[in-house]
């Protein structure tokens, strides 16, 4: 009895003779079964070349080479062949929260992970494809046509009209029935009339470009008090002309021409509103009352002069802010008017479930005495549930969070703190200054780390903060020359740090060549699930592991265990001459030779010996 499934763990239910897994094809193989199935002679150029570019994106998976050429056996029209326009995968996440689709999740940053699980297990089956970024995927025109022939039943019934012809498009009765309508990248210059959809729940419209903008008129959604989702794109409108989408939860308008935005207030459920790329002078007082509001995306705005004092601060259920736009009152000005006065950044601390905060602002937008401790829990009522905190391009900025008047009561500092970015901060001179004890910094959810060019920088961590990175997965150091230690030991620090980096995979350090060494030997017992190492352009490098300890450990026999390290990269390491300490006797047992080769500098010295041992190391 032959058995075959998708899913490794059926297997595991019984006691099977062998198993057999059908790996992926060779790029050649791909394109050989891609034809096969599809038919295809080698004398057909045109179609010989997609059928190469769709068994890459297949990425050598049988079943979806299969299916697809399969469903293409036949079709010599070269259109039929092209793939759907990339599908952004932040748009399915809004999308979903106002169609209510995640529904064991408390945070829209839950339903994001929710739905890039849901990705990766669909382009395994081959039912998505990696499309140019990590961000977008994309479907063949076969797939979502089987897509939308299912979801088509009963009550869902959808329209999708994508770059056609639409410049006569007239209210059509048979529009009562659709639940979902999408016009988008069109050739239709206005829509003056009235779309009668009272069933309809999702809309996606807009114009061919930002150079073609759709004109909507005041009339145009009257009928459609049922809709939840709506994406306007490229539309030059009046938002009058939606107060009658009171049940509207999702609302994007991008790269849209703005009038009358403070009709907005009138939709009363709205959770998700992005403004990002369109064209408005200020976001009015009036939208204060939309309670339930989430998400405010103000990227790309640049025409945006005001954002009244007090606004952002009342929108209690906020989760994600993102501007990007110098639109805070400076520190010059702290004192103008409520009234008159625009916006400042300390009102972000009035936002108790503030989870992703984007801001690509001019330092002098800081308050004085300015801290992103007082994002967190300074006084117990901050941003306890901030989760991604980016800092880019703010020049005056020397440190990032200053924790020297936190008391006993606020001894837990971002709890919730997942992703860190510090980019461009050229007088930065520390992440973290304040107590240093364990009971006082908490990064226990801290995953992701990226700090690149930072020229002051002198260290990343202390001994105290790196025992709390007890989650940390990826780390990337770029760009600081002054960089001296990733962790600096201080005077009175207790504790050795072994388990530090417990959970660390990833760490990537290049062009820091003040750095003479990566980690104390003490962590290094830490490192067991690193699994990719890449150090490059590091001058002044000598060792990967160094400090007190290393004559002690060798001593006793502690040898340093890199179980799981699959890739490593060393490039441009003029002076490194010792990976581990000496007298060492370690082994790097998962390392990938010559899959991913040690690449040095060609001309140093350590290169020739590394080679010769590195299949030793392996074993």
């Amino acid at each position: 009895m032959l058995l075959t499934t998708r899913y490794r763990n059926v297997c595991a239910y019984r006691e099977y003779q062998s198993l057999i897994p059908l790996n992926v094809l060779e790029k050649d193989e791909g394109v050989t079964l891609l034809k096969r199935q599809a038919g295809i002679d080698d004398d057909s150029v045109s179609l010989n070349t997609l059928a190469t570019e769709i068994a890459k994106e297949c990425d050598g998976l049988p079943l979806a080479l299969v299916t697809i050429g399969s469903h293409l056996r036949g079709k010599k029209d070269t259109e039929t062949w092209e793939f759907d326009f990339k599908i952004p995968l932040e748009d399915l996440v809004r999308i979903g929260v106002g169609l209510d689709l995640y529904k064991d999740v408390s945070s829209i940053e839950e339903a994001r992970r929710a739905l890039h699980s849901m990705v990766e297990t669909l382009k395994d089956l081959g039912l998505l494809l990696d499309a140019y970024g990590k961000e977008f995927v994309r479907m063949h025109d076969i797939v979502r046509d089987v897509c939308l022939w299912i979801t088509s039943k009963g009550e869902n019934i959808f329209m999708s009209k994508i770059r056609m012809d639409l410049t006569q498009l007239k209210s059509e009765k048979s529009w009562k029935q659709y639940t979902a309508i999408s016009l988008l990248e069109n050739k239709l210059e206005e829509l003056s009339v009235r779309l009668e959809c009272p069933k309809l729940k999702i809309l996606l419209l807009g114009g061919e470009d930002q150079w073609s903008q759709l004109k909507v008129s005041d009339e145009c959604f009257k009928e459609m008090k049922a809709l939840e989702v709506a994406s306007l794109r490229y539309a030059d409108l009046s938002l009058k002309s939606l107060q009658f989408l009171t049940n509207l939860k999702t609302l994007e308008l991008s790269g849209c021409n703005l009038r009358d935005i403070c009709f907005l207030a009138k939709l009363n459920k709205l959770e998700i509103l992005s403004f990002r790329g369109s064209r408005f002078d200020e976001l009015p007082k009036e939208l204060s009352v939309l309670e339930e509001l989430r998400m405010l995306d103000l990227r790309q705005c640049y025409q945006l002069q005001r954002i009244p004092s007090n606004l952002i601060g009342r929108f209690a259920q906020l989760e994600e802010l993102y501007i990007e736009k110098d639109i805070f009152e400076g520190r010059e000005v702290e004192e103008k008017s409520i009234e008159t006065g625009n916006a400042r950044l300390s009102e972000v601390n009035d936002l108790p479930r503030l989870a992703v905060l984007y801001l690509k602002i001019n330092s002098k937008c800081l308050p004085k005495d300015f801290a992103f401790s007082k994002l967190s829990s300074i006084d117990q009522k901050g941003l306890k549930k901030l989760n991604t905190l980016r800092v880019i391009d703010c020049k005056d900025l020397k440190c990032m969070i200053d924790a020297s008047q936190v008391g006993e009561e606020n001894a837990e500092l971002h709890p919730s703190l997942a992703k860190l970015r510090l980019e461009g901060l050229p007088e930065l001179q520390c992440i973290w200054k304040g107590p240093m004890s364990i009971h006082t910094v908490n990064f226990q959810n801290l995953t992701d780390v990226h700090v690149g060019v930072c020229g002051s920088l002198a260290y990343l961590f202390t001994l105290s903060i790196g025992q709390s990175l007890g989650q940390l997965k990826s780390l990337h150091v770029e760009c600081c020359p002054s960089l001296e230690f990733l962790i600096k030991i201080e005077e009175g620090d207790n504790g050795r740090g072994e388990k530090m980096f417990s959970k660390l995979e990833d760490l990537h350090i290049s062009n820091c060549k003040r750095l003479e060494y990566v980690f104390p030997v003490f962590v290094a017992a830490g490192l067991i699930q690193l699994k990719n190492l890449e150090i490059e352009v590091a001058a002044e490098l000598k060792q990967v592991f160094h400090g007190e300890e290393e004559n002690e450990v060798a001593e006793e026999g502690k040898d340093i265990k890199l179980p799981n390290l699959k890739m490593l990269k060393l490039y441009k390491l003029e002076k490194l001459t010792r990976f581990f300490p000496e007298n060492n006797h370690s082994t790097l047992p998962a390392l990938e030779v010559p899959a991913h080769v040690l690449r040095l500098g060609e001309s140093n010295h350590f290169n020739n010996k590394w080679m010769q041992k590195a299949e030793r190391f392996r074993r």
